[in-house]
């Protein structure tokens, strides 16, 4: 048996009287080895597979054919002038008018670069006539109605 001695408790300068409690038992099971631990030498038979080589009868050879040489022309683009901004006058929205592009149209088809319909409309026909003739007349070549293309056009 087990005896709880008396203690004093903190609030009162008494003492209590022992206690008994009853012992308390649990049940282990444990696992236990019948044989010690040993190790076993096995030995592991090798494999063979059989696998064809295929070797050479003649040692290799070289032969040599001439073959003859072609040439062609090659053509490549050099920088010659770096780029640079250049600012031009050019036709802008309010003064572009249909008159106006009609006008322009109809002297580009007299002299022989325009082939599209005298509408009134800046379209890639114009656009590229409009180049065509500032290439041809060595003007600075640009995507933009010029005052410059415009008055070689001889129009107002």
């Amino acid at each position: 048996m087990l005896f709880n001695y008396s203690t004093v408790s903190p609030c009162t300068d008494s003492r209590e009287e022992p206690s008994l409690r009853p012992a308390q038992y649990k049940i282990v099971t444990k696992r236990i080895i019948d044989t010690p631990p040993t190790t076993k030498r096995i030995s592991i038979p090798a494999e063979y597979k059989t696998v064809k080589v295929y070797r050479p009868i003649t040692p290799p050879e070289e032969h040599r054919i001439a073959i003859p040489s072609s040439y062609s022309a090659v053509s490549r683009q050099e920088r010659v002038l770096d780029g640079h901004m250049q600012w031009m006058r050019t036709l802008c929205l309010t003064n572009m008018t249909r008159a106006k592009i009609t006008q322009i149209q109809t002297a580009l088809k007299a002299r022989g670069y325009y082939r599209g319909p005298l509408d009134g409309m800046v379209s890639d026909q114009t656009i590229s006539a409009m180049r065509e003739f500032q290439d041809a007349k060595g003007l600075t070549p640009t995507r933009h109605l010029t005052y410059e293309t415009i008055k070689a056009l001889g129009v107002e």
